[in-house]
């Protein structure tokens, strides 16, 4: 299976990465009215397994997540397998 790049859909995809739904439903309602099709995800661990079937081009990420911190997630972003290969 391959990763579907953002720009196979018809609008840009966006992650919005955030362990508080509300402020997820905020920022995508935001993201939404900006044209991008916006995924939310609560954990480094659904950014991770999101990342196999969709890079997105855009992410909202909070500093402090439930599971690890921005900092982490940034990392496995940029690990092979992730946004960079």
């Amino acid at each position: 299976m391959t990763k579907e790049r953002a720009f196979d859909y018809p609008e840009p995809v966006a992650f919005v990465v955030d362990d508080e739904a509300q402020v997820r439903a905020f920022a995508s309602n935001a993201l939404r009215a900006a044209g991008f099709k916006p995924l939310q995800l609560a954990s480094s661990a659904e950014v991770d397994e999101e990342l196999h079937d969709t890079i997105p081009q855009l992410i909202v990420l909070d500093l402090s997540l439930g599971d690890s911190d921005a900092v982490e997630v940034l990392r496995v972003l940029d690990a092979p397998g992730g946004m960079s290969g």
